[in-house]
């Protein structure tokens, strides 16, 4: 199993329950928008502040949109200090709720006629992408639309890690091609980053905007008045407003999603996710809402499109709203579709390095709720508690029962043994086909370092052997920069055991099943020997003659 995976997953599902000293100090701002001044107001911001404080999230800001009315609330501090309240014009990452907008621009391209939801992609964007080259099997590369990329059906393993290893959409996408299926077209949810920067990527070249970010500045941002938002990291960086993540280095890392931004780019406030939110409720219950997108053109949003297996049933079932009053989780476009209660739930969480958000609708009580924090990993638990929370309160549904976060322990990292090899053994160059090349040297203290792809300053770091490893197939614990995951590489030896040939990475721990020196469906990707390490001479001083 990829550790990466298990840290994420636990990550996403758990919470701890200490109770912060800073936080005592923390502030709380209110602002009600439209006249709505209803009674469970305060109780609700008295609740959040109070679950808040005891999972340590830092700061955060909600809006509760009802009907035409909407009220914002802020908790907590944006910066590190804890000096500097937030306030509900505070912006934040927002991560994978980016992918709500994207596929509201995908809809914008359908609406003027320039990309279809259900026709074969190869049948016409290389009128305005000429560099298009499909994916990798025949039978995708021939039936993928832009329906499937964003609803993740496509067969494509979707882990973080090939992103990071490209500096550029354009590299990624070049690389697409050569990345082979862990399922069989259309049989499988498959969470992806990449499709969805594919996808934004295709729309905004059909659209005629300059790239993705133009486009959803002029027809998402402009029409809603959403002037606090961005779309780039470089616009985020430079907002005055603007909450940093949890440590210095977390915005440092972020420029991580540069190659799929329309995965998880997007800033922005909870009075502008107030004005998202409902324009998003007038579409999802079918009145004119403010993105000039025809009926028929929206009616997938509100559609399954694609099912869950029973451990992803069971596992998103857990993750929603943490569990309280989930069933029925389907994939639809932007969006996760479930039970909640009586009422059909459209959601989506997103995570960036320091932060978490949740968008949480519910058209049929004409009710939604966008959550930002700048919190990660087990605090993150407090967004999925606020809608929850929130969702309640305005319903009158309250079941008195805690809103605390799951408690789930954080899986302990393997200790590390003694290499079975030289170290000498595992050093050299190495290429993979689709996340191309990785260096694994050594350096002044004895240990095992390792860099792969363009991007090497995301990914690189030590590599050591967990204790009682086999010399043939070895696993590598890879351990990055601060704020990134540990990743999982198995050292494969010669058949005298004497240096390794290679290095394997498991793109799915599901999917990919298959022990191979080339791409093929279910193979695991495969880093094979080219060179040997050449160690850079260290820069010394010049000595006067």
């Amino acid at each position: 199993m990829l550790l990466s995976k298990i840290k994420t997953l636990a990550a996403a599902l758990s919470c701890t329950v200490a109770l912060s000293a800073n936080s005592a100090l923390a502030l709380s701002v209110e602002v009600a928008a439209r006249g709505d001044d209803a009674p469970w107001q305060e109780p609700l911001a008295a609740r959040l502040d109070a679950l808040r404080r005891k999972v340590e999230v830092r700061g955060s800001s909600i809006a509760v949109v009802h009907g035409d009315n909407t009220w914002l609330h802020a908790f907590g501090h944006k910066n590190l200090e804890r000096t500097d309240p937030v306030d509900v014009d505070t912006s934040f990452l927002i991560g994978s709720v980016t992918k709500s907008f994207t596929a509201l621009g995908a809809a914008k391209a359908v609406a003027q006629g320039k990309m279809y939801w259900s026709k074969p992609l190869k049948d016409y964007v290389r009128e305005f992408y000429p560099g298009y080259l499909g994916l990798w099997d025949p039978e995708a590369d021939n039936k993928v639309t832009l329906g499937d990329l964003l609803s993740h059906r496509t067969g494509v393993a979707g882990n973080f890690p090939v992103i990071l290893a490209w500096n550029t959409t354009e590299a990624l996408l070049q690389h697409l091609k050569l990345l082979p299926p862990s399922a069989p077209y259309g049989t499988r949810f498959q969470y992806n980053n990449i499709m969805y920067g594919l996808a934004g990527y295709l729309t905004g070249k059909a659209t005629r905007h300059a790239d993705w970010a133009s486009q959803i500045h002029a027809d998402i941002f402009e029409p809603l008045g959403m002037n606090a938002s961005t779309a780039t990291m470089k616009d985020f960086i430079e907002t005055a407003n603007r909450s940093p993540g949890e440590s210095p280095e977390t915005d440092f890392l972020e420029d991580s999603v540069l190659p799929v931004t329309p995965a998880g780019v997007i800033s922005s406030t909870a009075r502008d996710l107030g004005k998202y939110a409902h324009g998003l409720l007038q579409m999802f219950r079918g009145e004119s809402g403010p993105f000039a997108i025809p009926p028929d053109v929206f009616a997938p949003f509100r559609e399954n499109q694609v099912e869950l297996d029973a451990e992803e049933q069971q596992v998103m079932q857990g993750l929603l709203l943490n569990g309280r009053n989930i069933s029925d989780v389907s994939y639809t476009f932007g969006f996760s579709k479930a039970k909640w209660r009586n009422y059909t739930l459209f959601v989506h969480g997103g995570n960036n390095h320091g932060y978490a958000s949740n968008l949480c609708l519910l058209p049929e009580a004409n009710v939604a709720v966008a959550v930002l924090t700048n919190a990660e990993g087990s605090r993150g638990c407090f967004r999925e508690a606020a809608c929850a929370a929130a969702f309640d309160a305005v319903l009158g549904t309250d079941d008195s029962t805690s809103y605390d976060c799951p408690v789930m322990p954080m899986p302990p990292l393997p200790s590390a043994g003694r290499l079975p090899l030289s170290t000498s053994a595992y050093t050299g160059a190495f290429e993979s086909p689709v996340m191309g090349k990785m260096i694994v040297g050594v350096d002044a203290q004895g240990n095992l370092t390792m860099s792969v792809g363009e991007r090497r300053k995301f990914f690189e770091g030590h590599l050591y052997a967990p204790e009682g490893a086999a010399p043939t197939a070895m696993d590598l614990l890879g351990v990055g920069p601060p704020g990134s995951f540990p990743l999982t590489f198995t050292a494969k030896a010669d058949a005298n055991a004497t240096a390794v040939e290679g290095y394997y990475f498991v793109l799915d721990p599901r999917g990919m099943t298959k022990i191979c020196d080339k791409p093929g469906p279910e193979c695991q990707e495969f880093f094979k020997r080219v060179g040997d390490f050449t160690p850079t001479p260290p820069k010394c001083p010049l000595r006067p003659n």
